[in-house]
């Protein structure tokens, strides 16, 4: 399936709520994955608009003081405070995306920000090798 503009305004009409947040229309859940993948794609539309408001409503509710994301966020909170690296990934190319294709500095800056919390907090070696930890907490950890 091809994605046209038809495709992107039906996308919004169905998940992007008031605000800018994206909600499963499931659970009523709003994850971060879903919330950098509606900013990449505001970027392919050059919907300037709607990835601001995106943006925001994820700065202002789900990123954490250490620029990572929060994954999970139902009725008014966040639901987990772990990060979910996809989604941390998703919302820093979005943002490089926003900062070339809307000339807005500040986005790089704020890519830049979640790009130096994921390789403090989430790349460790192993047997030589650099690898990726799918988030901050372990659930058996207890956070």
């Amino acid at each position: 399936m091809a994605l046209s503009v038809r495709t992107w305004q039906y996308y919004k009409q169905q998940v992007v709520k008031a605000g800018g947040c994206v909600e499963d229309d499931f659970s009523g859940i709003s994850h971060s994955e879903a919330q950098g993948f509606t900013m990449v794609l505001a970027t392919l539309f050059m919907d300037r608009a709607q990835f601001d408001a995106t943006w925001s409503w994820t700065r202002a509710n789900l990123q954490r003081s250490d620029k990572l994301i929060s994954w999970a966020w139902q009725n008014g909170h966040v639901t987990d405070p772990n990060n979910a690296t996809d989604g941390d990934l998703l919302i820093a190319w979005a943002l490089l995306r926003a900062g070339h294709f809307f000339n807005e500095p500040a986005y790089t800056g704020e890519a830049l920000a979640i790009g130096q919390a994921i390789q403090q907090k989430l790349i460790f070696r192993f047997n030589g090798l650099n690898l990726l930890r799918p988030g901050e907490f372990h659930a058996s950890s207890g956070g």
